[in-house]
Parts: structure tokens; sequence; C-alpha cells
């Protein structure tokens, strides 16, 4: 009696195993590594790009372009053009996609020297390649955009000013000029808590420090310079200051130290990691835009063999041909 139980069980758990793995197959998960690797192959391809478009001047290079770039992108290289200093690809966005074909908008930041100039220039600039398997074209021409058409923004709770001449401020700069300035690490001790963890930067390239800015989440200077705290009470502060090698070489820094009271007096008994901010979010302020619908009509670029990258599909082979072509027509074709 218990054999004819267990056997109609068993089936049940059976069947159910069966159906759940059949509806997962049939679920297609996405190919992380195939997107990563599509979306490496489009930054290798447009710094090469970007590095001729700019530098180019003579037949070859011409000739190299038009072979990187969709039918009816034009190309013309200046007699002197200028130098790429750094090329540096910040962004790919797909702007339409399909089996084994896609439309992207890459960004990159360019730093450039004009001929018989000693400055340079560092612009952002915009444009769109197109893929057919494993291949890659240009099709779009770079343009020039907004630096910095995002910011992030966020609140800090620090608002709470300090002065750096008070009692706090003379205790921070002793702290930092002995923690930063290596010809000052001896006296670090008399600067910090017994329990402070860390060591004086060695082979630093800073004589000395100036402090700019001391900012804490409440007053910490009334009730005779400690803001209330009592011996053993910590607070955090954001300290702007700057790192000197001489009167004319300095850099701008931030740390975030923990100040505590001890036998009356300023002392630093940690750095902190975190700087307490929230409110996190992105403020879009004149993105760049592309001068076609993404979504209009695009069908797959076929393009040269010179123009392949590494497999990034796993089957390329019937999307490739002699020729470089892409058509965009009215309507949308069917992905």
């Amino acid at each position: 009696m218990v054999a004819f139980v267990i056997v109609p069980i068993m089936f049940m758990f059976s069947s159910c195993a069966l159906y759940y793995a059949t509806e997962a197959n049939s679920k297609k998960m996405p190919d992380v590594q195939a997107e990563v690797t599509i979306n490496n192959n489009i930054r290798f391809f447009t710094t090469n790009f970007l590095t001729v478009w700019f530098g180019g001047s003579d037949r070859i290079d011409t000739e190299q372009l038009q072979s990187m770039v969709t039918d009816g992108v034009p190309i013309d290289l200046p007699v002197e053009p200028m130098t790429a200093d750094f090329i540096n690809v910040d962004s790919v966005s797909t702007l339409a996609s399909g089996a084994g074909k896609g439309l992207y908008q890459v960004t990159a930041n360019v730093t450039l020297t004009a001929p018989g100039s000693q400055e340079t220039t560092r612009n952002k600039y915009v444009l769109e390649v197109a893929r057919a398997g494993a291949n890659y074209a240009v099709a779009k021409l770079p343009e020039i955009t907004q630096y910095g058409s995002q910011r992030v923004e966020s609140r800090m709770n620090l608002a709470a000013e300090v002065s750096t001449s008070g009692p706090l401020g003379e205790a921070i700069t002793n702290f930092a000029s002995a923690y930063y300035v290596s010809s000052n690490a001896a006296s670090l001790g008399r600067f910090v808590t017994s329990g402070f963890k860390g060591e004086p930067i060695q082979d630093s390239p800073y004589t000395a420090i100036q402090i700019d800015r001391i900012q804490a989440s409440k007053p910490l200077e009334n009730n005779g310079g400690t803001g209330g705290l009592k011996d053993g009470d910590t607070a955090t502060v954001l300290v702007t200051f700057r790192g000197v090698v001489t009167n004319t070489t300095f850099n701008l820094m931030q740390t975030l130290l923990d100040v505590t009271k001890q036998d009356g007096k300023w002392v630093v008994a940690g750095i902190d990691k975190r700087v307490p901010i929230e409110g996190i979010q992105t403020r879009e302020s004149g993105a760049a835009t592309t001068t076609q619908n993404p979504l209009g009509g695009y069908t797959t670029p076929t393009m040269t063999d010179s123009q392949t990258a590494p497999d990034d599909t796993g089957d390329s082979s019937s999307e490739t041909s002699s020729a470089v072509s892409t058509t965009r027509s009215g309507s949308s074709e069917s992905e």
C-alpha cells in the first residue's frame, strides 16, 4: 500500500521539475558576456577611428577611414591635422538592436593640440557606430558636444562651518602638517589619540599644509570652543586643505576626520572613509542629441573584412560581405 502512494508522488514531483525546467529554457537569458564583448569592441573600434580621424591627413589615412564608415558618410581630412594626445571612450549607449546587429551612440573625451600650439583643449565628441555581427562602422561622424551633460547632485550633511583659526582649526592644522608632510612625521603622536590607527605618509611630495575649510554636522566652537562635547565625545569634520609643494604648486584635497576632546583639547581620533551625503540623483543639462531616429528604419550594415573585430556573437559569417553599406528607410524594420 505504501509503494502505491509513493510512486504517484514521485511522478508528480518529476513532472513539476520537468515543467519548470522547460519553462526556464523557453525564456532566453541575456548573454552578458556577449554584451560586454560588444561594448569593449565598440570602444576599441571608436578609439582607432578617432585616432585617424583627428590625426590623419594623407591618402592612406583617407582610405582607411573610408573603410571604417557606412555608405554615405563623407571623409575629408585636413592638410595639417591636430594631435590627439588622449582619447577616452566615455560611454556606449544602444540606440537600436536586433539579431546580430545594432546602432550605438558613443561619447569620447579627447585632449587635442592644434598645429603650432603649446596649449591643449579637452572636449567631448559624440558619434554613432553600427554593428553587423562582429563588424563595426561609423554611421554618423563625430560631433563636438558640451562637456558634462549630466551631473550628480547630492546634499552633504555637514553644513556647520568651523573656523580654521580657532582651537579645532589649529588642532587639525597640526595633525595634517604631521600626517601629510613627511619631515614632520615624528610629531604626529601629539595630535592624535592613543587609539589612532595609521602611519604618517612616507615620501610625501608636500612641504606644507594649508587648511582652507572645515565643515561639521553641528556647531563645534560654541560653549567654550567644544560645541558641548565632553572629553571622549567624537565628531566628524570634512577638511578641505592644500598640499603645498611650492608657492605656485599645490593640490586641493579633502579628508574626513573624527575629532574628540581629550584633557580639554581637540585631537584626531581617526580618519573616516564615508562622506555623509544623501539625496543622490542625476541632473540632466543638455544631453547630447542624435541626428536620426534610433528606432526608425534601421537595417543591418555590411562591412569590409578589414573592419572585422573578434567575434562577439558567435556567428557573424552570414552578416559580412565585401561592401560597406547601410540602409535606412522611413519605416521600421521588424527585428
